[in-house]
């Protein structure tokens, strides 16, 4: 992972900075010798959330990714998130010592899924055989819309049903789970509509003439090992016979 280092600045409001989704963070404070007590605090849209004060974390549920090194007070963020977003400053009363705002760029990404395990373009499948597949929208600044397509039949968001081989679920977490009963080939298309529009398809085979033409390779291949084999034998047996011969 990057690794962003940011030092002190003395201003209350600094402008924006970018940071990768899943960047590691190091905000530095330099505090001065005083027995003020020093404050890290978090201000978004949320409201303000106090982080450290002195070398004590506060609310650490909140922020199990921010550590505090008690060497120069520097806040650490590991695998920043949308929600480490805000405007962090560090405090020793009166003086603000530093403060960062940043904003997290989000690259979402978007996969069909099936048991667990990302598809890639092509799945070969027995018809009558019942698929549940996920359409799963990752690292994602919005809720999207997300649609299925199945051959001409379109079902988005909010939609009717109106299929007797298909069903759908409700979108949670970014993800909407699509039962498909396969008839026949078809083309299945997941998109995302959001700030960031996506889209994946999966090809569904009834077929299995390649497993077919694998299966007759590996047949013909016995067979040639087969006669090999006995091809073999019948030479060891002439050997065998010539020896003998000689020895009488």
């Amino acid at each position: 992972m990057l690794c962003a280092f940011f030092f002190a600045a003395d201003t209350p409001d600094p402008h924006t900075t970018a940071l990768t989704y899943g960047t590691n963070v190091r905000l530095d404070c330099n505090i001065s010798q005083s027995e003020e007590e020093a404050v890290w605090g978090r201000t978004t849209s949320k409201g303000y959330q106090l982080l450290y004060a002195g070398l004590h974390p506060i609310r650490a549920t909140d922020a199990n990714n921010i550590k505090l090194s008690n060497v120069n007070y520097s806040l650490f963020l590991y695998s920043a998130t949308i929600e480490d977003e805000g405007l962090y400053v560090c405090t020793q009363a009166p003086r603000t010592l530093a403060s960062y705002r940043f904003k997290v760029t989000v690259n979402s990404e978007i996969h069909i899924q099936h048991e667990g395990h990302n598809l890639s373009e092509s799945y070969l499948a027995d018809k009558g055989e019942e698929l549940q597949l996920h359409c799963v929208v990752f690292r994602t600044r919005e809720i999207p819309v997300i649609e299925w397509k199945v051959g001409n039949w379109t079902k988005k968001s909010g939609q009717m049903i109106n299929s007797s081989n298909i069903f759908i679920e409700g979108t949670f977490d970014f993800r909407k789970t699509l039962t498909y009963v396969i008839k026949h080939d078809t083309e299945i298309i997941c998109s995302s509509y959001s700030a960031n529009n996506q889209s994946v398809s999966l090809k569904i085979s009834t077929e299995s003439f390649q497993n077919s033409g694998i299966y007759m390779i590996i047949s013909d291949n016995y067979s040639l090992v087969s006669l090999s084999c006995f091809l073999a034998f019948l030479r060891f047996q002439t050997l065998r016979e010539n020896h003998l011969l000689l020895l009488n």
